[in-house]
């Protein structure tokens, strides 16, 4: 600290003696008397000048201060820290709501904010989740391995992980992005009974060997791709 206030002392005299120059060139020079303020001003300069190099040498003394690069890091990791417990306490209520849905940190992604899904004995499911909106989703067979770099050996689930992600940007909320994963959670739980609902247009269980894996945004009622609202279409970027 008193090395710093050094510092900041020999700057405050750099530029006091800075000001008398300048002040000398915008009035003393003027005035008619030029050879008697052109040799003050040569001793003024040679004043500044050793200003300037007691100025540098304080700094060079200052010991690097890390405190503010310290402060803004813990400020990222408090904030991403706040939204991991608030995930996790929404991630933890949703569970107990739903019985038959469990969801736990992943072990199978160690980056960013991710969970894994179990949807009763249908599927499974691995998000990510970052600033508190839902990223990226697989979902995959209940026997499959669970991992974000692979797709379903099943088509019907590779389906389903397509609506999915219609599904993240239908919900998604930069006002509100708690209740838009909220929603989306609430949405995805209607996929357990997948195999069972039959379409509500058609009202078959099967179209083309596939059940309704499309489920409405709003009343989560199932229906095939062929069969949904308007024939509504969605296309995700890989």
């Amino acid at each position: 600290m008193e090395q710093l206030q050094a510092a900041l002392i020999a700057i405050t005299v750099l530029r006091s003696n800075v000001d008398r120059v300048f002040g000398i060139f915008l009035n003393d020079l003027h005035s008619g008397e030029q050879n008697k303020h052109v040799t003050y001003l040569q001793g003024l300069l040679s004043t500044v000048n050793m200003n300037l190099r007691n100025v540098v040498r304080k700094i060079k003394n200052l010991k690097p201060i890390s405190h503010p690069l310290h402060l803004e890091r813990m400020n990222n990791f408090n904030q991403q820290s706040a939204e991991k417990r608030q995930i996790n306490y929404m991630m933890t209520t949703l569970t107990q709501f739903f019985g038959d849905m469990t969801i736990s940190a992943s072990e199978s992604v160690k980056s960013d904010i991710s969970f894994d899904i179990t949807l009763g004995y249908i599927l499974k499911a691995v998000i990510i989740i970052r600033g508190m909106m839902i990223e990226w989703i697989v979902v995959k067979g209940y026997e499959e391995s669970i991992d974000l770099w692979t797709q379903s050996r099943h088509k019907v689930f590779r389906k389903v992980t397509e609506n999915a992600l219609a599904a993240i940007l239908h919900f998604d909320s930069v006002e509100y992005p708690e209740l838009g994963v909220q929603s989306f959670m609430i949405w995805f739980h209607t996929l357990i009974n997948l195999f069972i609902e039959p379409c509500k247009h058609c009202g078959l269980h099967l179209n083309k060997f596939s059940p309704p894996t499309w489920r409405d945004f709003h009343n989560g009622e199932a229906y095939h791709e062929e069969c949904k609202p308007n024939n509504t279409s969605f296309s995700i970027a890989r």
